[in-house]
């Protein structure tokens, strides 16, 4: 007997950093769907594409520290006038100490590099976006993240 069960499902959220189209929502959409392998009722990751006028034109590193200010320091994804193009998104999150590691955690390793009156590091992947939604499930099975998948 094989017993698949279903996962919990990661949640993503995307903003763009210009007007969205339909050419952009549809290709991150499918590249999402293909990559959540929801095609074989197994869907492991859901995405919610958000449109803020505010972040056209904004840096990742602006966003961030918007979203520190709102609290929430979650990562998150960023479409770019290239998506269409590329098939990629920016994967976007930041060492944040207090929040997403425990310092005792890098006892031995180098820990995240941060920098002088900064409050943490951003750390962004320019990633094809079927390749997304599988490194998302494995860093939260593995309780890791980008940050630890690049060190």
């Amino acid at each position: 007997m094989v017993i698949i069960r279903k996962c919990i499902l990661a949640a993503l959220t995307a903003y763009s950093t210009t007007p969205l189209t339909s050419e952009m929502t549809r290709t991150i959409q499918h590249g999402i769907y293909d990559g959540t392998l929801a095609r074989y009722d197994n869907q492991q990751v859901t995405l919610t594409i958000r449109d803020r006028p505010d972040f056209y034109g904004t840096s990742h590193y602006d966003i961030r520290i918007i979203f520190n200010s709102e609290g929430q320091k979650d990562p998150f994804l960023i479409i770019d006038s290239r998506t269409p193009e590329l098939n990629t998104a920016w994967y976007v999150e930041s060492t944040d100490f207090d929040n997403l590691h425990n310092a005792q955690d890098w006892r031995g390793r180098d820990p995240p590099i941060t920098y002088p009156n900064e409050n943490f590091t951003l750390w962004q992947g320019h990633m094809h976006i079927p390749d997304i939604p599988i490194s998302v499930v494995s860093w939260n099975a593995a309780c890791s993240d980008l940050v630890e998948a690049v060190i």
